[in-house]
């Protein structure tokens, strides 16, 4: 019978968290409407040296959202907005043809310009001074480590302010976050200022890191082990590179990796009842 149980387990923890996805479907424009979440990046920066990104979010009634929904963009279409994509902010657009008329959050006026692919659909929407692409599902199972780090300078308060974080898919449906962040002084006129600025770290226990996760669409599920359940939008941003490299859109936040890969070699250690991975060294 133990024997038998052992066979089970293994056999679930073996079973894929989602399917490999066919070939995304492109974003097409219907009646001066879309339904999409697009990420947008800047080919300049600032005075400070800081690059600009965004998150629009697109539906065919009307709106348009900064930000990506709560969940996948299947249902994003038609609900009712949450308090929190409220909170982002909403305006209005509509394409014609080329032309990408919309309203800021504040309801001021904007004008871009909408590139379309081979396939018809939209490849690229050009505006607020961003290159937005529409964000696909994944053409891949989410497994392997993906981080993402954004690091800001703020010239008034001369300090530089890095926020980064990672997150383990595994095979088998587990998952663990990594986060934290640190500000550091850029103009040092003494060690007490050194001192002030020096980055912090902030952790929890590891029931409100890691958890269970499940893939549908473009929805992922977080169900942590303190018993809080996330819902997110999770999206492939341009095509996996050559080397394997993959970005995906978690959330508001881009992240990268190499899916199904995980950083250092492996080594394993076998017992009667588990077998345990830990990294080299």
């Amino acid at each position: 019978m133990k024997t038998l149980r052992l066979a089970a387990l293994a056999l679930v923890l073996a079973i894929p968290a989602s399917a490999q996805q066919d070939s995304p479907a492109p974003v097409m424009v219907k009646d001066g409407h879309a339904v999409g979440v697009f990420y947008g990046w800047s080919v300049v920066t600032d005075m400070w040296g800081n690059a600009r990104t965004g998150v629009w979010s697109l539906r065919s009634d009307g709106p348009l959202m900064w930000g990506a929904p709560e969940g996948p963009v299947e249902e994003f279409d038609g609900r009712a907005l949450t308090a929190a994509e409220k909170e982002n902010g909403v305006g209005t657009y509509r394409i014609e043809g080329e032309k990408f008329i919309f309203t800021y959050r504040d309801g001021s006026d904007g004008n871009g310009k909408v590139k379309y692919g081979k396939d018809g659909g939209i490849e690229r929407i050009e505006a607020s001074a961003l290159r937005y692409s529409p964000v696909r599902t994944l053409s891949f199972p989410l497994a392997g480590k993906f981080d993402s780090t954004l690091s800001f300078n703020n010239a008034a308060y001369g300090m530089t302010t890095t926020a980064w974080s990672g997150y383990s898919f595994y095979p088998n449906g587990a998952f663990v976050l990594e986060s934290g962040s640190g500000t550091t002084c850029t103009h040092v006129e003494s060690y007490e200022d050194v001192q002030r600025e020096v980055t912090s770290f902030y952790g929890s226990e590891a029931k409100g890191r890691m958890g269970r996760f499940a893939v549908k669409g473009t929805g992922l599920t977080l169900t942590f082990d303190d018993g809080r359940v996330e819902k997110r939008f999770v999206g492939q941003i341009f095509e996996t590179m050559s080397d394997g490299t993959a970005w995906v859109l978690l959330g508001r936040a881009r992240f990268e990796g190499r899916p199904g890969k995980f950083p250092g070699e492996a080594e394993t250690c076998r017992a009667e009842q588990f077998e345990v991975r830990l990294p080299k060294g």
